[in-house]
């Protein structure tokens, strides 16, 4: 035995009652969560003087290795660019000390990666820094300023 049983509807409720079943399935979906804000990129300064090279690395052996906080604010991805910061007096280094600490130290730390940059004055004696003019060049090529007193 078969059951028909034949439900009249009319064409002009049909679109509406496609558009209701639609808007039903839709409204229906999980909504997603809006995302969260990028943290702004930050900057950092390490702060040093003639007597604190050390916080910028230390020597093992042979080689200059740099300190753990620059490694760490390296590796930070929130990090955009990490500044050496000179402060204080640098009037007692002589050529020699300008040249091997850039050499030993300075350049290494800025070589380490492409977050580093150079901030601040040296006030080295008038006249030590113009005996070593590619040294001169490659503190202020780094961001470092030499002298900026006696620049007025």
């Amino acid at each position: 035995m078969k059951f028909k049983k034949i439900i009249p509807y009319k064409m002009k409720h049909v679109l509406p009652i496609l558009g209701l079943a639609g808007a039903s399935v839709v409204s229906s979906c999980e909504k997603v969560a809006p995302t969260e804000p990028k943290p702004v990129k930050t900057e950092v300064d390490i702060l040093f003087d003639a007597n604190n090279v050390h916080v910028l690395g230390r020597m093992q052996g042979d080689d200059f290795v740099v300190s753990d906080i620059i490694q760490y604010y390296v590796e930070n991805p929130d990090i955009q660019a990490v500044y050496l910061y000179t402060q204080g007096d640098w009037s007692d280094w002589r050529e020699s000390a300008i040249s091997i600490n850039r050499e030993l130290v300075f350049q290494k730390v800025i070589n380490y990666s492409s977050k580093m940059r150079g901030r601040g004055d040296f006030n080295f004696m008038l006249g030590e820094a113009s005996k070593v003019p590619e040294d001169s060049l490659w503190y202020v090529q780094n961001g470092w300023t030499i002298n900026k007193q006696y620049q007025r």
